[in-house]
């Protein structure tokens, strides 16, 4: 047993207090407010030997846990993989297999691209079927004729003088 654990037993409540609102990532003076006594006094107890071997204790935990934790599913990874693959190919739900086929296809990185397709009815096709080339091209002529601005037709274009 360490000196931290052994001394843990020791520590005054209040110091314990300040070690744990620290931990949780209270700023000094929040700590100072909560347990009712001077900021400088919060910063004294951080700064004692304990405290910072608490702390180194606390950080090489949670360290270990981390490792530990990658290294469970690196293990569990190829079955995992495997267990994919088989509700992919087989699942009866369709949402299951697709669910799995996504999956899949993101752990061998490949991200799919989203498309939208927005489909417009023509606004001639029915107006213009059947019509040849030349009458075609007519009947777009009177259109684009009514919607232009009938000001345009009043108006005459000043002419350009041209510089010489």
């Amino acid at each position: 047993m360490n000196q931290a654990s052994q001394t843990l037993k020791n520590i005054n409540p209040r110091h314990l207090l300040v070690y744990q609102l620290h931990a949780r990532g209270l700023f000094n003076k929040d700590i100072a407010w909560i347990v009712g006594i001077a900021e400088s006094t919060v910063s004294m107890i951080l700064g004692t030997p304990i405290a910072k071997e608490l702390f180194n204790e606390m950080q090489a935990i949670g360290f270990d846990t981390i490792a530990d934790v990658q290294q469970m599913v690196q293990v569990a990874a190829p079955a995992i993989i495997q267990e994919k693959v088989r509700l992919a190919l087989s699942a009866t739900d369709e949402r299951v297999r697709s669910t799995s086929c996504m999956d899949i296809l993101a752990i061998a990185g490949h991200k799919p691209i989203s498309r939208v397709v927005i489909e417009q009815p023509s606004l001639g096709r029915g107006k213009y079927e059947g019509l040849g080339e030349e009458e075609l091209r007519m009947e777009l002529l009177k259109s684009v004729k009514a919607q232009a601005p009938k000001a345009a037709e009043t108006v005459e274009m000043p002419e350009h003088e041209t510089v010489q």
